[in-house]
């Protein structure tokens, strides 16, 4: 697997990473060659079935969960 390319990985994940939440909910994908290989329930499992299907360091696993919301801030001035 010479030709693999982690980084092509991880711009699928970012450029596709809505589209994945609503397709598979809180969850950890194995991505590899910029497709979803395989969806688990645990990070554990997710790393387990890459490493024997692809081999260390020929996959990526991205939890698959909501952004977290922006900080809100708010500043009252009051006058006396």
């Amino acid at each position: 697997m010479k030709d693999y390319d982690q980084g092509k990985d991880i711009e699928y994940f970012l450029n596709n990473q809505e589209s994945l939440l609503e397709e598979y909910g809180n969850k950890f994908a194995v991505i590899h060659n910029q497709k979803v290989a395989e969806i688990f329930e645990s990070d554990d499992k997710a790393h387990e079935f890459a490493v024997k299907k692809y081999g260390l360091g020929y996959f990526i696993v991205q939890e698959l969960d909501p952004p977290e919301p922006e900080p809100m801030s708010y500043s009252f001035y009051a006058y006396p």
